[in-house]
């Protein structure tokens, strides 16, 4: 299977260029002869386009449309055996980080959840190449937007290194646990210490005929069981609008919905 890789740096100019660089008239002067300067700034240029176009600014992760590009050639390219796992990740309480800490401190808790969510999945034996597309990372970590995280994760049939660790629903409900050990520790160190946030995490199994859509809409509804379980929180309305949207979709993929979320998302609003 192709494999995917971390995105590039953070910094969105690195290497001093110019944001006004153009790459086209940078090319053609390396056509007339001009090599020596223009190509490295070329690639350089290349690379920069590429970051803008599919990582997130806030946390250095992939973009929705990065995640989606790289999930639909990950399926593609699954072997008999191969378990892949697409987790959906909400943040509990980001609201009141933003009302109290203002936007600046919200994007700083993203980075920060960005962090835990990539020490969390990134696994040992993956090489942490940042800045190359050409790595050996299983993984696809995305900020898809908002509070909101996705993780696609593939076990490989024959891969010995993974061979006893857990897996399918068994190992959802593990690394849901150890991403939010790490977030409160971490959030322990800084000035959020105080703020109650968490995160709810669903995770999805490829099944036979599962598309990129169908897997991150199945995902999300797991997240949405996970996070209203407990039934302590009330179900806001924009989780609430959102569900109606997801269930048809989820009824008709045969996927069962619980009477009690139904019954929550189709409530009329207090």
């Amino acid at each position: 299977m192709s494999e995917v890789s971390p995105p590039p740096s953070q910094h969105p100019h690195r290497g001093g260029l110019s944001p006004d660089f153009n790459l086209g008239d940078s090319l053609g002067a390396a056509r007339e002869g001009d090599t020596e300067f223009t190509l490295p700034n070329a690639v350089e240029a290349a690379d920069r386009l590429w970051t803008d176009i599919y990582t997130d600014p806030k946390t250095g992760l992939y973009n929705e449309k990065a995640f989606r590009e790289n999930l639909e050639r990950t399926i593609e390219n699954l072997d008999e055996g191969d378990e892949l796992i697409c987790y959906f990740a909400d943040l509990n309480g980001f609201k009141v980080v933003n009302d109290e800490y203002q936007h600046e401190g919200g994007d700083e808790v993203l980075g920060i959840v960005g962090e835990v969510i990539n020490s969390t999945f990134q696994r040992d034996t993956d090489i942490k190449a940042r800045g190359s597309r050409d790595n050996n990372s299983a993984n696809n970590i995305a900020r898809l937007g908002g509070d909101e995280f996705s993780v696609v994760t593939v076990t490989k049939a024959n891969d010995e290194r993974r061979r006893g660790s857990l897996r399918g629903e068994e190992a959802i409900i593990h690394m849901a646990e150890i991403a939010n050990e790490k977030l409160q520790e971490r959030l322990v160190t800084t000035k959020f210490k105080g703020a109650k946030v968490s995160l709810a995490i669903g995770g999805a199994i490829y099944q036979k005929g599962d598309t990129a859509k169908s897997l991150i809409v199945k995902a999300d509804f797991e997240m949405f069981r996970v996070k209203y379980a407990s039934k302590i929180q009330r179900i806001t309305d924009e989780d609430r609008a959102r569900l109606r949207e997801i269930i048809p979709y989820i009824e008709d993929l045969g996927s069962r919905v619980d009477d009690w979320l139904k019954q929550e998302a189709f409530a009329e609003a207090a």
